[in-house]
């Protein structure tokens, strides 16, 4: 049977459907794939899905796990689109919340490996590329940047994390930095002035290359938030998340995740997938740990990633029987 698949994370783009053209398109659908989690595009897209008699098959956008939600955001009507949902995940520790938040079914919520995390995948990824930056960094950091543009992450926390990073990183232990930037991420002019212009492609550089292509030669990564952290356990490598969120009410509030210093930190940071830091001290007590016990940090959070996520020896070809069989 021939589907047709429109990803409603798109939805109300100007430059791709309008109004009229969406309903047109959703009119044939047979199946709609988009993110549950995208709470906003999907709830502005309710008047869409009500008019059309298909099944919808949610599957996240990114990696970066869900924190545990008693709280409903929407009470689901008997009759409304929820019914017919399959929706994928990654952590099987998501489970609670997709099914506290939009009321699913545990039936209707399913446990898969991630994609790309399958070997043959990472193999191919990691030699698609040509290097984008000097041989001469043949050892070095990455930097698994953020635009510091959103509320966890603001501009004035992003400059000050690079000036850290400078001191102790490029300034300190004279290591080199290969910085991936996040796709959203415009050159605003911040890196030349932290780092210095005429310090380009000595001991920093920006790469476009894949993550698994960089992190060929990588030492370990220091990451501003997101997902590409559980992406290199797979690759060896481990992470340190260098943020602050200290007096961000929405993550520093009586429900906040915290570590051993009751510091508000992420979901991946409280099972410890990734080593958390939110000061100068923090961050450079955990390059000290790294440089020095790499070896033991890679096999606990190899360990960690498979109490959490699956092996991706799992078929892809699995996961689309899944899906035709819903």
């Amino acid at each position: 049977k021939y589907f047709e698949f429109i990803i409603v994370k798109y939805i109300n783009k100007d430059l791709l459907l309008s109004s009229s053209e969406m309903e047109s398109d959703l009119k044939n659908t047979d199946l709609v794939f988009f993110d549950i989690g995208e709470k906003e595009v999907f709830f502005n897209s309710f008047s869409y899905f009500k008019k059309i008699n298909c099944k919808f098959v949610s599957i996240n956008n990114g990696i970066a796990v869900h924190q545990l939600s008693s709280k409903k955001i929407i009470k689901c009507n008997e009759d409304f689109i929820f019914k017919k949902i399959l929706h994928f995940i990654f952590n099987k520790n998501e489970k609670k919340y997709f099914q506290n938040t939009f009321e699913l079914q545990s039936n209707q919520i399913i446990q898969i490996p991630i994609p790309r995390h399958n070997k043959t995948w990472i193999e191919y990824l990691s030699n698609l590329e040509k290097k984008d930056f000097p041989n001469n960094f043949n050892e070095y950091i990455i930097l698994a940047s953020k635009p510091g543009t959103n509320i966890a992450f603001p501009k004035k926390n992003k400059i000050n994390c690079l000036k850290i990073i400078k001191k102790i990183i490029i300034d300190e232990l004279k290591i080199k930095l290969v910085i991936k930037p996040h796709p959203k991420e415009i050159n605003d002019g911040v890196y030349d002035k932290i780092l210095g212009k005429k310090n380009y492609n000595k001991s920093w550089v920006l790469s476009n290359n894949h993550i698994f292509n960089i992190a060929k030669n990588s030492m370990f990564c220091i990451s501003f938030g997101g997902s590409i952290p559980v992406d290199l356990i797979r690759l060896n490598i481990p992470s340190i998340e260098f943020r602050d969120m200290n007096g961000i009410e929405q993550f520093d509030n009586e429900f906040s995740l915290r570590d051993e210093n009751n510091n508000p930190i992420s979901f991946l940071g409280s099972i410890k997938l990734v080593e958390s830091a939110s000061s100068e001290k923090e961050f450079k007590n955990k390059i000290d740990f790294f440089l020095k016990k790499k070896k033991e940090i890679i096999s606990n959070k190899k360990d960690i990633y498979y109490k959490n996520f699956m092996k991706s020896e799992f078929s892809n070809n699995e996961i689309v029987k899944l899906i035709l069989d819903f």
